[in-house]
């Protein structure tokens, strides 16, 4: 089976790299899936407070719609950091991946995707840099939350 049919199929392999600081410029020009983090001064990530996607992550972080609400989580002496996850499976893939991490997690900036799951069941590894994120989970369509 091929990585395109895996992602296709509903599973997931997400491995995130990070952390790094959400005001530098050296963000990934890549598709994928990203997390940003409320950090330490030591880029330890504290709290997951939004998981987003795009087919260009860096072109995506430009005037990002919800920055001012990561900026509103912050305590003194924190900053935020990002981690992310190529997925190269087309946009169909990562608004897949991206609304089951989303369902499963809950980060408290997000708005979409918190309360149902619209998509077939699907199964998420993550690894790496993926600080609050559960390690594997099956999220299922029609899903709700409690």
């Amino acid at each position: 089976m091929s990585l395109t049919q895996i992602v296709m199929e509903g599973m997931h392999v997400l491995n995130f790299k990070g952390y790094y600081s959400v005001d530098d410029d050296n963000k990934p020009e890549t598709a994928g899936i990203y997390c940003i983090y409320r950090a330490n001064y030591d880029d330890e990530p504290l709290e997951l407070i939004y998981i987003g996607e795009s087919g260009d992550i860096k072109e995506r972080f430009n005037g990002h719609e919800h920055y001012e609400d990561w900026e509103n989580k912050l305590h003194l002496g924190e900053h935020l950091v990002f981690s992310y996850a190529v997925l190269t499976g087309g946009d169909i893939a990562r608004k897949r991946a991206e609304a089951a991490l989303i369902f499963a997690h809950k980060p408290v900036c997000n708005t979409q995707n918190m309360d149902s799951f619209g998509y077939d069941t699907t199964n998420v590894t993550t690894k790496g840099k993926n600080a609050f994120l559960r390690p594997k989970f099956i999220v299922h369509k029609d899903e709700r939350s409690e």
